[in-house]
């Protein structure tokens, strides 16, 4: 991600639809495979650490991983809990640092470009985790979504669930689930990408704001009653067939 966008991230991400959706999904999808709030969790690719101070209301151990010393130090002014300075390519070096975890996370990681094998950290991140491990995971859905707001990202795919679903099987996970998600996006999302390949235009990398981050008090608060309709689909009723977004989670053998 752009060091640039980090101030804005650290302003929305308690609050903003979005942010708190794909939190709640996760949260559900933890659920789904535990009900004990005693685990010993760990969020990689940490950021600003929105996700870790959402986590910790719900879990008692936490802390994260990030690779950005400057979304570290952002973190700090919400008094956001302990994020560790490491990079994901580095796994097996951590573990032996801090030992394993019953809790993994990951919002949006494994679509960055510095990751070129996701199945393989998929793998290493299994060798983090205790036996009867969770894994719950978040990624962009979808190549022909992609667009300049994945490259701010430093993001260079997008994945379908089968992908997802193949990485946690060839793993060694059970139990596994998945959706997408962020269906209503979807439409407005995928016009926003064939527009730019209509008529390209160049990026502006100093910029200091997403564009498709900046809402307003309305439609924010509009978005959340959307999405939780949509998530009350997802938990009752079974997988949507699209979306922007895909959740996908696993547990590890006892």
């Amino acid at each position: 991600m752009q060091e640039s966008l980090y101030q804005q991230l650290i302003e929305i991400e308690d609050d903003h639809w979005w942010f708190s959706y794909r939190q709640y999904l996760v949260l559900d999808f933890i659920r789904k495979q535990t009900s004990n709030r005693n685990l010993k969790t760990l969020d990689l690719g940490a950021g600003t650490g929105g996700n870790i101070r959402f986590l910790k209301k719900y879990f008692t151990d936490i802390r994260g991983l990030e690779r950005s010393q400057t979304a570290i130090d952002i973190s700090k002014t919400k008094l956001t809990p302990k994020i560790f300075n490491g990079d994901l390519n580095d796994l097996a070096l951590f573990g032996k640092q801090n030992g394993r975890f019953d809790l993994i996370t990951l919002f949006n990681v494994l679509y960055h470009k510095s990751i070129a094998d996701p199945e393989k950290t998929v793998s290493e991140i299994r060798n983090l985790l205790n036996p009867g491990g969770i894994l719950v995971f978040t990624e962009p859905a979808f190549n022909i979504l992609m667009r300049s707001h994945d490259k701010i990202g430093h993001g260079d795919k997008r994945f379908k669930i089968k992908e997802a679903e193949a990485w946690l099987r060839n793993t060694g996970f059970e139990n596994i689930q998945s959706s997408y998600f962020n269906l209503p996006s979807f439409f407005p999302a995928l016009g926003l990408s064939i527009f730019e390949k209509i008529k390209p235009k160049k990026t502006n990398h100093s910029s200091n704001t997403v564009g498709e981050l900046e809402t307003n008090s309305i439609l924010n608060q509009s978005m959340k009653t959307v999405m939780n309709l949509e998530r009350g689909w997802i938990n009752s009723i079974g997988k949507l067939p699209f979306g922007v977004t895909l959740i996908a989670a696993g547990r590890i053998p006892s």
